[in-house]
């Protein structure tokens, strides 16, 4: 009983400073103003560009940004350029889970999954398996791979899933990249981290 206690007060702790660190750097985004976001997100678009996991991979899962996130259109577009098929995530609000759908180009009509996010209103889902390179979201990152989400645990079950082999790379400015996340068993690092300020990669 009393090891139980322990694991939900140290839960209940890092539950506390994630909170805290989405604030802060919530804050940190929407000072940068959109004009600075979008010069700096073109240059981390054009690092992630440069590796060599971008030029092996042949299907590319990215994230269509919300306007107070790095934005992925440059990759996008690179992507499709380089013959890659481009897929992004559609979030199922009652299992908590991400289905892959395709993304032909960002001129098709969108519509809204689960939590609000864009995505394709064509579904054209495409088999976790066959993805490469996930290009992973985050409010920040540390320098072991650990990653501050916004909450919701999509990215961390769909990371855990057995059928998905591929690359797990954070895209985000170096302003994002903190000392130290906090972090639960449940939370999954990513295997490389991509920012304005160049590309880190971890060990397994």
């Amino acid at each position: 009983m009393a090891r139980w206690a322990e694991g939900a007060l140290t839960d209940s702790v890092v539950s506390n400073q994630k909170k805290k660190a989405r604030r802060q750097l919530s804050d940190l985004l929407a000072d940068l103003g959109q004009a600075k976001l979008r010069r700096r997100s073109i240059i981390a678009c054009e690092h992630l560009c440069a590796t060599a996991e971008f030029h092996r991979a042949s299907v590319v899962m990215m994230f269509l940004s919300l306007p107070d996130e790095i934005d992925t259109t440059v990759a996008m577009e690179r992507a499709w350029e380089a013959g890659k098929q481009i897929v992004v995530p559609y979030a199922v609000r009652e299992n908590g889970r991400m289905i892959p759908m395709a993304l032909s180009n960002l001129e098709c009509e969108m519509t809204l999954d689960g939590v609000g996010i864009r995505c394709p209103a064509q579904k054209e889902a495409v088999p976790p398996a066959s993805i490469d390179l996930v290009v992973v979201p985050g409010l920040g990152f540390d320098g072991v791979g650990r990653r501050l989400g916004r909450g919701g645990g999509f990215y961390d079950r769909f990371l855990a899933e057995k059928l998905f082999n591929g690359i797990s790379c954070g895209l985000a400015l170096k302003e994002q990249v903190l000392p130290e996340v906090p972090a639960t068993e449940q939370d999954m690092p990513v295997a490389m981290l991509v920012t304005d300020d160049g590309v880190r990669r971890f060990s397994s």
